[in-house]
């Protein structure tokens, strides 16, 4: 496909791990060319010096030796699904096995709402109705039977929260938002306009952000298999934010563009046009 900018649109971003020796990033396909990062200075974001040097390859996996040693951020690359470029910078705390919208929640609860991963994952399930036995932070929801119960239910949350993350510039103030609404012990309706807009009372977000908030989950919500809400992404895809520059350095999407394995003809005076590169 050839990429021009009416097409720097992505699907809702969850990066899951399989086995913690063979991590792998996903989002309604696996993403390829994803930039790990590790935040050793602890600042709670992705900076150039903290680039790993480890991409996801043409299978969405990486390098298992990243793992263990900090928070990590996952910024960058391609859904091998959808063929959009992956806008959201997630994280995952020490000792995950997945990256992904649900793990950055937890990560966002343990920074501003001072609670334990432990702790966040309990508000979590509550917030959402997830089974409490569930491992959100090894859990890879999109490797499971089509028509599992608890599949379904974490991959709807992923989407839930995914499309949040899309359609906001700001990707840690949006989960930071949803933390403290978490954190006060009840349940949580992403796919309500009241909630949402309670959420995010102080982001001044235009009311059709909103109102594409509501849109998209309510269909993950009446979602009842992994397919169905695969389906559902793929619709919702045109209203997901392009890229962000900020997000990391920019010769690193000119790197994620350009690599072979993405597959994809890139319009490059487009793109330089666009972010100005």
């Amino acid at each position: 496909m050839a990429l021009r900018d009416t097409a720097l649109f992505r699907q809702p971003l969850d990066l899951q791990a399989a086995p913690i020796e063979n991590p792998v990033v996903a989002a309604a396909g696996r993403v390829s060319g994803a930039r790990i990062y590790v935040d050793s200075n602890h600042n709670h974001q992705p900076d150039a010096s903290e680039f790993t040097g480890v991409t996801t390859d043409a299978t969405g996996h990486f390098n298992a030796g990243v793992l263990g040693t900090a928070t990590m951020f996952a910024v960058g690359g391609v859904d091998l699904a959808s063929g959009g470029l992956n806008g959201a910078w997630l994280s995952a705390p020490v000792g995950a096995s997945v990256i992904n919208p649900i793990t950055t929640l937890v990560v966002a609860l343990m920074n501003t709402q001072g609670q334990s991963a432990a702790a966040a994952q309990i508000a979590l399930k509550l917030a959402f109705g997830l089974p409490i036995g569930v491992d959100l932070l090894a859990y890879d929801a999109a490797s499971q039977g089509n028509a599992d119960s608890t599949a379904v239910a974490v991959q709807g949350v992923l989407a839930q929260l995914g499309a949040i993350a899309s359609l906001l510039d700001d990707t840690p103030a949006a989960m930071n938002a949803i933390a403290a609404r978490v954190a006060i012990g009840s349940t949580l309706d992403l796919g309500s306009r009241v909630v949402l807009n309670a959420v995010f009372d102080t982001f001044s977000l235009d009311p059709g952000l909103i109102d594409a908030m509501v849109s998209a989950n309510v269909q993950f919500q009446a979602a009842n298999s992994l397919a169905s809400i695969t389906a559902a992404q793929a619709g919702q895809a045109v209203h997901f934010r392009a890229w962000s520059p900020e997000l990391e350095p920019r010769v690193a999407l000119v790197d994620a563009l350009l690599a072979s394995a993405s597959g994809i003809t890139v319009d490059v005076a487009s793109i330089q046009l666009q972010y100005g590169i």
